[in-house]
């Protein structure tokens, strides 16, 4: 299902509407669910302004937030976080590229 909001207004979703976004995923994100660290992998897309990789908890605060400049694959510690459900956006400057869940078990 696609949604677009009118023009003029921003698009709010809740953390539980994330599960899929879009048909189109254009990193690969594993192991998930994760223990000490993930990578991110795309082989083939082409960053404007470079790679920023967000990881948000459950009240919306960022834990983590790590950039990238080159393509290819990138690990990011997990090690630091808690067991639990995490947000992940992975984002071209300001423009969201992809978002999903993340699970860290212990």
């Amino acid at each position: 299902v696609n949604y677009t909001p009118p023009a003029g207004k921003k698009e709010k979703r809740s953390i539980f509407e994330l599960r899929k976004l879009d048909e189109q995923t254009i990193f690969n994100v594993y192991p998930n669910p994760a223990n000490n660290y993930i990578t991110i992998e795309s082989a083939n897309y082409e960053a404007k302004n470079g790679i920023r990789v967000e990881i948000s908890n459950s009240v919306g605060q960022m834990v983590i937030r790590e950039s990238y400049i080159s393509q290819g694959s990138h690990n990011v510690d997990l090690s630091t976080l808690s067991t639990g459900i995490y947000l992940l956006q992975i984002l071209d400057g300001k423009e969201v590229i992809q978002k999903q869940l993340i699970e860290v078990v212990r």
